[in-house]
């Protein structure tokens, strides 16, 4: 399975440069990639994917890969990669200066695309006046 890739890179102390090649239109990471992406530790990373999970925004079995444990009639999941669904998420709830900088380049990704052109593929299912 191709992973793809997010990253940041210090250009200088003031300048960062996001590197973003997904593969098959997603981003997997591990949590020690995440931790790295976003500077912050395992234990505020863990906190803050039970809170995503607890709100049942997302289906853990449409955007982690995991391990399934059985305990006392009581499904627990050990998440070991999380898609770029999940990273936008933790981009927007955490607080660190390299979430900052992902929130600003995903906003900016939305707001101003590379491509801000609509083909007439992609409006056959709406009617026109």
């Amino acid at each position: 399975m191709e992973r793809g890739k997010l990253n940041i890179e210090s250009i200088t102390n003031t300048h960062q440069i996001i590197i973003f090649e997904p593969a098959n239109g997603t981003v997997w990471m591990n949590k020690n990639e995440l931790c790295e992406l976003f500077a912050i530790y395992l234990r505020q990373l863990n906190g803050c994917l039970d809170d995503i999970f607890k709100a049942n925004t997302f289906h853990i079995e449409e955007v982690c890969m995991y391990h399934r444990i059985v305990k006392n009639n009581r499904i627990c999941y050990d998440i070991t990669d999380v898609n770029l669904d999940i990273i936008i998420a933790l981009a927007f709830r955490l607080e660190s200066s390299n979430a900052r900088i992902l929130r600003k380049w995903f906003m900016t990704k939305v707001v101003k695309p590379e491509n801000n052109y609509t083909s007439l593929a992609d409006i056959h299912s709406y009617s026109l006046n």
